[in-house]
């Protein structure tokens, strides 16, 4: 059996919306597991049709302009069928700094307008994908004392470099931040093959310093074993979903799970659960609307998130993965947490 591959990628796109916006440029870098490069990284550029638009501020963030890709490019056929292959090689991890939360949608509906499978790199022939940006909030969420990796807080950023960090609190998880606060080589911030060069120098640091929880992380990554951990009772999950307000991090437990539809609706246990018993199923459902919506009605949303399980969530039922001082400075309390835990136990077959 072939030894699986990580494949490194970033979209450069002309645009922030994930389906619509045409990708200007990609970049991509094959290692094994040991993120030794096999081959040497790679750049493409996409040539826009003479039907779409960019999106004046992404040339400007990212330098490149429709010129440049008219000049060096592919068509869009030719460019998304090189894509799709390099992902859709058997055995293959294909993964990046953010990757489930923008580029992966950007392949997809790359792939659909383009008649190739949408799906398949996910999936079939050994292939999987992942996502670094979780993991290194499950590093600062767990291991956030330590003082192998520094932690880049608003505070410390020069506001003439970085405009508006003065309202800003807490962490700044940017790539370019954290791999200037520690010394990773990131030539070119918004240059695809650049941002996967650092993607890459980030995982290993965090790979060569704790190396437990990154084979976890790995090993628990697949649905399969996402379920296993999210029906065994309440767990911690740590995702960019949870926000700062919540330190990326809440003990959940799930009220429903459709496995079909690959997602649970957890309710977070810092939150006590009494409050469900009040409630017909429709004011439940009113009460998962958007904050904004919910204030001008001066209600406050139930702490319900969906967790999608074929999303490779960092998720673990085991409740030790927080160590000592960590509960107080993810502003969780285990014997709260234990407690609404069996209260819902109660109440949950009757939501």
């Amino acid at each position: 059996m072939a030894r699986p591959t990580f494949y490194w990628y970033d979209f450069e796109t002309f645009g922030l919306n994930r389906r619509s916006s045409r990708p200007a440029q990609f970049a991509g870098l094959r290692t094994d597991m040991d993120f030794n490069p096999v081959g040497r990284g790679e750049v493409l550029y996409n040539r826009l049709s003479r039907d779409v638009l960019p999106e004046p501020s992404s040339c400007l963030i990212t330098h490149i302009t429709p010129q440049e890709c008219e000049a060096k490019g592919l068509c869009e056929a030719e460019f998304s069928q090189e894509v799709w292959k390099r992902l859709n090689e058997p055995d293959t991890v294909s993964i990046g700094y953010n990757t489930l939360g923008f580029d992966d949608e950007v392949c997809r509906f790359l792939f659909w307008r383009n008649f190739l499978d949408p799906y398949s790199h996910q999936w079939k022939s050994g292939c999987s994908r992942w996502d670094l940006y979780p993991i290194v909030l499950a590093v600062w969420a767990l291991r956030g004392d330590t003082d192998w990796i520094r932690w880049p807080y608003w505070s410390e950023l020069d506001p003439v470099r970085h405009p508006g960090v003065q309202d800003r609190e807490g962490v700044s998880f940017k790539l370019e931040l954290l791999t200037e606060f520690n010394n990773l080589e990131h030539a070119k911030a918004h240059d695809a093959l650049s941002d996967v060069e650092a993607t890459v120098a980030l995982a290993k640091l965090i790979a060569t310093h704790e190396p437990r929880l990154w084979k976890w992380a790995f090993e628990h990554r697949d649905k399969a074993s996402v379920v296993r951990e999210i029906t065994s009772g309440p767990f911690v999950w740590i995702s960019p979903r949870l926000t700062s307000l919540r330190q990326f991090t809440a003990v959940v437990q799930p009220i429903v799970f459709h496995e079909k539809t690959n997602q649970a609706f957890v309710w977070d246990l810092r939150e006590d659960p009494a409050i469900l018993l009040g409630l017909s199923a429709e004011e439940i459902r009113e009460r998962l609307g958007s904050r904004r919506s919910l204030a001008e009605k001066g209600l406050e949303r139930l702490p319900i998130f969906r967790l999608k399980t074929n999303e490779s969530p960092f998720v673990c039922s085991s409740l030790g993965i927080i160590r000592g001082s960590r509960w107080e400075a993810l502003g969780l309390d285990r014997r709260v947490i234990e407690a609404n835990a069996a209260k819902l136990l109660e109440i949950a077959p009757r939501v």
